[in-house]
């Protein structure tokens, strides 16, 4: 098994901290962008209606049947701009119309998509489920904000604690699943849920190599 790495999800690094001043040179007005949810393994495209400097209004377009969004939920945006890749995690601030939907998301971070590539890190939206090691039979869901080789972000409404042993299983697309065994190594309250950042510990040859095909986001998803 390799070595452990140090946990490297935090938002940090990129486009960097003055991202938010940037947000409104970066994004135009009336341009489509692909929203990520875990609801679903395709992406909605949305309108993008207004943009200020840490908020996107957006207006969907086209999206999958399953796709179903609440506040507070995590998503992930993609934007192509005239030169660059730009990838968005956020949070969904407020509903504001259910048809067409509209959404108002609350960027968190911006970064270039070849940038979190040399990071060897990945924003994702994907639903999994957390289990406590000593607690085999509670199957708790989750949903998976970041990816790197070693650690992974979550968000969950279950409270667990620095130093907890917790069995992962992460669902990727229509086929693929990782497993791990690892540690939660960073923990904070957003709003009504835990955000935590596991290590791994244990993971087979085969677990490993699907993160790491996910993280250079190659693995095929199933249309």
């Amino acid at each position: 098994m390799a070595k452990k790495e140090e946990y490297n999800l935090d938002e940090k690094g990129g486009v960097g901290g003055l991202f938010k001043k940037k947000l409104t040179k970066i994004v135009i007005k009336d341009d489509i962008i692909d929203v990520r949810h875990f609801s679903s393994f395709n992406s909605a495209k949305m309108k993008i209606l207004e943009v200020n400097e840490d908020n996107l209004k957006l207006e969907v377009t086209e999206k999958p049947a399953e796709f179903s969004i609440s506040p507070e939920d995590s998503v992930v945006l993609s934007y192509f701009s005239e030169k660059d890749f730009y990838v968005m995690p956020g949070k969904v601030k407020s509903k504001d119309n259910d048809d067409p939907l509209t959404i108002t998301v609350n960027i968190y971070n911006i970064e270039k998509s070849e940038n979190l590539r040399k990071q060897n890190k990945r924003y994702v939206s994907f639903p999994g489920i957390i289990t406590p090691v000593e607690q085999s039979d509670k199957k708790i869901p989750m949903v998976v904000k970041a990816i790197s080789l070693r650690a992974i972000k979550i968000d969950c409404k279950e409270e667990f604690h620095v130093g907890d042993d917790v069995s992962v299983t992460v669902s990727v697309d229509k086929k693929n699943k990782f497993f791990f065994k690892g540690e939660i190594v960073r923990k904070n309250k957003v709003g009504s849920m835990f955000e935590y950042g596991i290590e791994v510990k244990e993971i087979t040859e085969s677990n490993s190599k699907l993160i790491s095909h996910c993280v250079s986001d190659i693995v095929e998803v199933e249309v």
